[in-house]
């Protein structure tokens, strides 16, 4: 990845960058730092470089055309969760947000009524 302008996130809260899961330890060259996701999508949509980035987070990009998926053999394995709530009357908008989030990305492998 040395050979590529790679547009890269930083943690906050420790000011690291996040690893790329296609290098060997720490061989990037950034061109691009940020902490505001929103930057660097918008970085790489611009064809600044290349971004290892959240698959929620370049979806609608990819499906409109704005940007293409490179390395997809490296892509890291998908992390299961689990989304458990309580089956209420009245279930809070925002809970059902975010289910709904979950469910449309396929963050949720099962949802769990209770």
């Amino acid at each position: 990845m040395v050979n590529y302008q790679c547009l890269s996130f930083r943690n906050t809260r420790t000011g690291r960058t996040y690893p790329w899961y296609v290098t060997e330890a720490g061989k990037t060259r950034s061109q691009l730092l940020n902490s505001y996701f929103e930057a660097v999508l918008r970085a790489a949509k611009a064809g600044m470089g290349v971004s290892q980035m959240p698959g929620y987070l370049a979806k609608k990009a990819i499906d409109a055309g704005e940007l293409e998926e490179v390395l997809a053999a490296f892509r890291p394995p998908n992390t299961e969760f689990h989304a458990l709530y309580l089956e209420r009357r009245l279930l809070s908008p925002r809970i059902r947000v975010f289910i709904d989030f979950l469910v449309e990305y396929r963050f949720a492998k099962h949802v769990y009524v209770f």
